[in-house]
């Protein structure tokens, strides 16, 4: 019998754990990147993990590298990469594995999922679906092509899908339009974007780490640039912004927390804090000169004249993907499957980075169709790579069987 032919949608580390086990079972696959392998991972490359190498990497990647010889250097257990060490030491070199040879097309962006002669109301929630294949329309450059699949595995992740600054989560007016001018990721505010943060006035808005992290490196960039000044801007009304853990098992996260709210305490430095605010519009007053922003902050109007607008308020996943098929989302959440309702037992407490799979947390209404890695959580952002190591495991041991996976892939020493 031939082999099921699976569709990897993502060449990040979920994306590339799947394929390697793919490979390894012997699987007819193939693996569309819209851009680099670990592209996202790429954009935020000069920020250091949180978690050690150990929790980032698989025993069955592991296993290749020391087969290849590519271990020389490799970090020990316990230590920290930043994101582009990451994909250097590890990502990269699998994707040029044997077993992924070829496997992976680049800059080949999946517009669409589908079934062939279904449409998403037919047969609901039945395996009648199951015996058409998915139909992928895929963009490479100018040139759009279709392609099936028995399988799907979608591992696109959510850094390209930002979240807007508005109240309420919507755009603020005038944000639309000047998005393009707003930078909503992690930028290399000390290294190749220290220039367009030198000497200016940046409206922060946001209360996840991601912020933190901004909010430290523009500050230290006024250490050498004095004119360099930041407003930070968040929702919520709590005087300690950063959310901190319980006996964090993250110390460099919980460091990070225990800083930048006691700047927020105590306004050291080239900053003010504001909470409770509200970005209700902005305006920008031409190419790289700035913005009139207008918000409530503790429900009085404030109109703040800035140069740049940072918007680190979280990502959503791209679902417009998978509109046709018959996928089932947390209201709350968007986590995909049982996510949703395993993520809201953990809610008030930092999601265990060991969190068990069980395929039932997995499955679609859709046969076939697995959302997996951060997608997968939706705009819960507490998820872990080492989650998505083991979703891809659980997947697989219901397609293949998991005697068949235990005796083909490695485990992790217990």
């Amino acid at each position: 019998m031939e082999a099921k032919k699976i569709a990897i949608l993502g060449a990040g580390p979920i994306g590339i754990e799947a394929a390697l086990y793919a490979s390894r079972l012997n699987y007819n696959f193939k693996v569309f990147e819209k851009g680099k392998v670990a592209d996202h991972v790429r954009h935020w490359g000069h920020v250091k993990l949180f978690t050690p190498v150990d929790l980032n990497t698989s025993p069955l990647g592991m296993q290749i590298l020391e087969r290849e010889n590519l271990l020389e250097g490799f970090p020990q257990p316990g230590e920290f990469q930043t994101g582009l060490d990451y994909v250097n030491s590890y990502l990269e070199p699998l994707s040029r594995s044997p077993g992924l040879q070829g496997k992976i097309s680049p800059e080949a962006r999946v517009i669409r999922v589908g079934r062939e002669k279904l449409l998403k109301e037919d047969y609901p929630g039945a395996d009648e679906r199951s015996k058409q294949p998915f139909r992928l329309l895929v963009q490479q450059g100018n040139q759009e092509f279709l392609e099936n699949a028995d399988i799907v595995l979608d591992c696109c992740g959510v850094y390209s899908q930002h979240r807007w600054i508005g109240a309420g989560g919507i755009p603020a007016v005038g944000e639309r339009g000047w998005q393009s001018q707003i930078s909503y990721w992690l930028d290399d505010i000390l290294g190749s974007r220290a220039a367009h943060f030198a000497d200016k006035t940046t409206l922060l808005v946001g209360a996840g780490y991601s912020a933190a992290t901004s909010l430290l490196s523009l500050l230290e960039l006024s250490k050498k640039h004095p004119a360099t000044w930041v407003i930070w801007a968040v929702r919520g009304i709590q005087s300690q912004p950063i959310r901190r853990f319980p006996s964090d098992p993250f110390k460099e996260r919980d460091r990070l927390a225990a800083r930048v709210n006691h700047l927020a305490a105590r306004c050291d430095g080239n900053m003010e804090f504001f909470n409770h605010v509200s970005v209700e519009s902005l305006e920008s007053l031409g190419p790289d000169k700035g913005f009139k922003v207008v918000a409530m902050v503790q429900g009085k109007k404030v109109q703040w004249d800035v140069d740049r607008v940072l918007g680190l308020v979280g990502y959503s996943p791209d679902n417009d993907m998978y509109k046709e098929l018959q996928i089932e989302e947390d209201p709350f959440t968007l986590g995909t499957g049982g996510m949703g309702p395993a993520l809201a037992k953990v809610s008030k407490g930092a999601l265990p980075f060991g969190l068990e799979m069980k395929l039932e947390m997995l499955k679609q209404p859709e046969p076939g169709y697995f959302v997996l890695g951060a997608k997968s959580f939706g705009r819960d952002s507490n998820f872990f790579i080492k989650n998505g190591f083991n979703q891809v495991r659980e997947v697989f041991n219901s397609l293949s069987g998991e005697g068949a996976v235990r005796k083909a892939i490695p485990q992790e020493r217990k």
